[in-house]
């Protein structure tokens, strides 16, 4: 009985808390039927079904543009699967490797999108997302970036403060 109870103490442990990383790979041919997998496991509540597929499309893509697109998604995804530590480092490599890619308006429609209460939300992605603005995107592309608005919106959401985030806008319709 012992021996059992402290299985399932160990198990608990191992089952709790971190991040997870462990995936299942499925193996795609092309970036087309991986956006369409990813879509649908995003639609499902298959977070690491949707960041598999498009990490496919990251490291496969028909294009930069494309690259930079399903990189967000990507991001987006790993954060829902409770991987926001792996989700920061796709976004840093995107950074390193594409940073003439980005727009403020990719940017912004990302820190936005984890700054919505939910399975997506993450104020330490959305910030990171944020300074990744800053310190990569032209001085006139970066004026069209609010970073006062992703400023308050991390701090609401660190706090809990729905209302905040109501009158920025990450509540509602």
């Amino acid at each position: 009985m012992r021996l059992f109870t402290l299985g399932l103490i160990f198990l608990g442990l191992t089952s709790c808390g971190g991040e997870e990383t462990t995936d299942t790979q499925t193996t795609f041919t092309d970036a087309s039927t991986a956006v369409d997998a990813g879509n649908a496991a995003m639609a499902s509540g298959d977070y690491d079904g949707a960041a598999n597929a498009f990490r496919y499309v990251v490291d496969n893509p028909p294009n930069d543009q494309i690259k930079v697109d399903y990189a967000m998604e990507l991001c987006a995804a790993l954060v829902s699967a409770k991987k926001e530590t792996d989700a920061m480092e796709a976004l840093t490599a995107l950074a390193t490797d594409h940073a003439n890619l980005l727009s403020a308006t990719k940017l912004q429609g990302l820190a936005d999108r984890l700054l919505k209460p939910g399975a997506g939300a993450s104020a330490r992605v959305a910030e990171h997302v944020m300074n990744i603005a800053k310190d990569t995107l032209p001085e006139g592309e970066l004026a069209k970036f609010d970073v006062d608005k992703v400023q308050k919106g991390v701090a609401a959401l660190q706090s809990g403060d729905l209302n905040a985030l109501a009158e920025l806008g990450y509540v509602g319709d």
